[in-house]
């Protein structure tokens, strides 16, 4: 009985999160997901108790991430005590209460939970869970392209996308809120999904994948964000490297699974043609070209009155969005030059960055925004956790990384060469990959 509560609270945990939010507080989106997440953290948590008392043995398994997560909890317990404000370091920034050290020590209870009580069988119904969660907020993103929110139907009963102050119809967001964080949620699911559909036993199953990884990528596609399709990109070209690798054992080796890789070839084939179709008919956030566009109704002539020029970026128009993000990097930079131990403290980069501004963020079109990230992860553990919390963190990466590519190498080499084992290492790491690229 206490397996399956667990079982099932990771199941609704990987399915629910991504969908929920309300507007019956200030930030509809982070903050409610967040709540979540800790409800769930408590029963998973309170479960895996009971399990070792009703046992009377400790039930817990080591993996390679144990200390260099705990290295990096550690570091974080020393930033948020030299914080300049332990209070947000504790809970979080105010409007997302996440990235404090509750959060993390949230984060990482969950995955201990996960590791010593969840087995193959389970992660199978897991990945389902994510699946379902994952098609239904890119059905709604894409609803949202063609002028039809959810979010509207729901708050006012409207079936249509004005709710929004932003234009969602130009960069969709569902229920994620931002269009960069759907973008990296859905470029982290794609990749698993590649592995179901490659490794499908019967036709049916084969195209609901297909029709999975089409409708995520569509979604994908609509949120025009540039720092997840980098990622994206980076993943499938992992992704390539170990399958030609695996590939090339298989030849050597003369195994039966020749055959089988072949197969897994065409079906990658198919998979990118109908992304490129994709791109070629809705463009995407690299390239400006959209086929869809040439078929369009011509917009209506206006009269356009002449622009008076000027000589700064708030009287010309918008900043580019990487000049600006070059300026608060060198802010967050001066941060940690400033707090190069231990950094100012878990999530205060909102109140350091103001005294160590660049003066050139003054003269650009963002110069009242209020910037409570620095828009790069790693500058941001090393502005705001300092030289411990980043070389923490860059170890737990590098541990997984290392273990990822060991694994891969002696599976390949090995007698037995379980080919999708191999395809789901391979992959995990390009998703994994995918969500490093896009932190930076």
């Amino acid at each position: 009985m206490l397996d399956k509560v667990i079982s099932y609270s990771f199941y609704l945990l990987f399915f629910l999160t991504p969908l929920i939010w309300s507007s019956a507080n200030y930030e509809l989106f982070e903050y409610n997901k967040m709540i979540v997440t800790y409800a769930f953290t408590v029963i998973i948590a309170g479960t895996w108790l009971l399990k070792i008392i009703n046992r009377k043995s400790l039930i817990f398994n080591h993996t390679p991430l144990d200390i260099p997560l705990l290295l990096f909890l550690g570091a974080n317990i020393l930033s948020t005590i030299f914080s300049i404000d332990p209070h947000t370091s504790i809970w979080g920034y105010y409007s997302r209460s996440n990235g404090g050290l509750l959060s993390l020590v949230s984060y990482l209870l969950l995955y201990w939970a996960f590791v010593s009580n969840m087995d193959l069988s389970k992660i199978k119904y897991l990945f389902w869970s994510a699946f379902a969660s994952g098609f239904l907020i890119s059905l709604w993103a894409i609803l949202e392209h063609f002028g039809v929110s959810f979010s509207c139907i729901i708050l006012r009963g409207e079936f249509n996308a004005s709710c929004w102050i932003q234009d969602v119809q130009a960069r969709v967001f569902a229920t994620l809120g931002q269009p960069n964080w759907l973008a990296a949620y859905l470029a982290m699911l794609i990749f698993p999904a590649l592995y179901f559909f490659l490794t499908a036993t019967t036709n049916l199953t084969r195209y609901t994948y297909y029709i999975l990884l089409a409708t995520c990528y569509l979604a994908f596609t609509f949120t025009y964000s540039r720092g997840p399709t980098l990622g994206l990109i980076a993943g499938m070209i992992i992704f390539a490297i170990a399958l030609l690798t695996n590939f090339k054992f298989s030849i050597y080796n003369f195994q039966s699974i020749f055959n089988l890789q072949f197969s897994n070839f065409k079906k990658i084939a198919f998979v990118l043609v109908s992304f490129l179709v994709i791109n070629l008919l809705f463009g995407s956030a690299l390239t400006s070209f959209r086929l869809v566009s040439k078929f369009a109704a011509p917009a209506r002539p206006s009269i356009a009155l002449p622009a008076t020029p000027s000589g700064t970026q708030l009287e010309n128009g918008g900043t580019e969005s990487g000049q600006i993000r070059f300026i608060v990097w060198k802010g967050a930079w001066d941060i940690f030059k400033h707090y190069p131990l231990f950094g100012s403290g878990l999530e205060t980069f909102a109140y350091s960055y103001y005294q160590y501004r660049p003066v050139q963020h003054n003269l650009t079109s963002e110069w009242d925004f209020l910037y409570n990230k620095a828009h790069n992860e790693y500058l941001n553990y090393l502005a705001t956790t300092g030289i411990a919390g980043f070389g923490t963190y860059m170890l737990a990466i590098g541990t997984f990384l290392v273990f990822c590519i060991k694994y891969y190498v002696s599976s390949i080499k090995g007698k037995k060469h379980n080919t999708h084992y191999i395809i789901l290492t391979t992959c995990l790491l390009a998703s994994y990959i995918s969500y490093l690229i896009y932190n930076f």
